[in-house]
């Protein structure tokens, strides 16, 4: 009796681990299901080869300078800092195989390489801790007409200002009608060499401007944001305590190498770059915001990105002017504190 109740024992025990493994199993494979599923809709068709988005270093190009901010009314005011680039970040053409970096100009082997702005620098700057942004008037390009380019940069700036967790007070400096811009003047293009906002889209220029950022740069660079940071007695600053170099403002240039459009026709074929597209991505860089996600190889031989965003330091082409969840979040990572931190 003992004996078959010791079989009917193993017998129920070995039913029961089996619905048990049976169900684990299943988990375990609706897992990986879903995980190949994710993966697949994420890299698409990637052969695999991944090109990181990476920090190059080069030698300090510029020395650093006492500059002048200009208003409005052409008026001049000194800056109590002396002011020094640190580094540029671009974004390259939709089926380039060079991918988007970030320079830093200025390594100074302290492993601080991120930057923001300061509300303790920018009320000693200009008395208020609110955001602006200016766009040149002298330098519209080739294409399309300055108003159009304009409004399209406006729409930009706006998108970023209205993402909800954030208060930056983001304001418009109106017209100056002189070329004013410190990079554009440095390389050898009539600019004056002085700062009107926070973000100063400085214009079109020639892809020979952009092949001093790296090699054939004018070929593929579609737009680029050069970050200045405040120095004292040579030294970066950190006015705030955050941890972070202080921005003093940041110039972006746009490439007239390329057929620019405003979400029409051209732009919906791929046969034009769209300006609120780049402009969203560039005014991110401008408000902090450094390039987001992994690039790879497709069978085709274009990069794509994972997960796509706007902050990705590629153009994917067409109109793209909705921030992903990730633009919003690190947006919201960098302002939502503002100007408390």
């Amino acid at each position: 009796m003992l004996i078959y109740i010791g079989i009917l024992l193993i017998c129920f025990t070995k039913i029961i681990f089996m619905k048990i493994f049976r169900i684990i199993s299943m988990i375990c494979l609706s897992g990986l299901v879903f995980s190949c599923q994710e993966t697949e809709n994420v890299v698409d068709e990637n052969l695999g080869s991944l090109e990181s988005e990476e920090i190059v270093f080069k030698g300090k190009k510029y020395e650093p300078l006492n500059l002048k901010t200009y208003s409005p009314n052409a008026k001049t005011q000194d800056s109590p800092y002396e002011i020094e680039l640190y580094s540029v970040e671009y974004i390259t053409q939709k089926g380039s195989d060079q991918v988007g970096q970030t320079i830093i100009f200025s390594d100074r082997g302290s492993k601080k390489l991120s930057t923001d702005f300061s509300p303790v620098a920018k009320l000693a700057l200009d008395g208020s801790t609110d955001i602006s942004y200016y766009v040149d008037q002298i330098y519209p390009g080739l294409d399309l007409d300055l108003a159009t380019k304009e409004a399209a940069i406006d729409r930009a700036a706006s998108t970023w200002a209205n993402v909800i967790c954030s208060d930056l007070g983001l304001f418009k400096v109106s017209a100056v009608p002189l070329p004013i811009g410190v990079i554009g003047a440095f390389e050898g293009y009539n600019y004056i060499p002085g700062y009107i906002a926070d973000v100063n889209h400085a214009g079109w220029l020639p892809p020979a401007f952009f092949d001093e950022i790296t090699t054939n740069g004018g070929q593929f660079i579609l737009g680029a944001t050069f970050t200045l940071i405040l120095t004292s007695n040579g030294q970066p600053i950190d006015t705030n305590g955050d941890g972070k170099i202080d921005v003093a403002f940041r110039e972006i240039y746009y490439n007239d190498n390329f057929i620019w459009g405003d979400n029409d026709e051209d732009v919906a074929s791929f046969t034009a770059v769209d300006v609120e597209s780049i402009a969203l991505h560039e005014m991110g860089h401008g408000l902090s915001q450094a390039h987001f996600g992994k690039a790879f190889v497709s069978n085709k031989g274009e990069l794509v990105f994972s997960p796509q965003a706007v902050m990705n330091a590629g153009y994917f082409g067409g109109y793209q002017a909705d921030l992903k969840a990730t633009d919003e979040a690190g947006h919201c990572s960098i302002w939502s504190n503002w100007s408390n931190k």
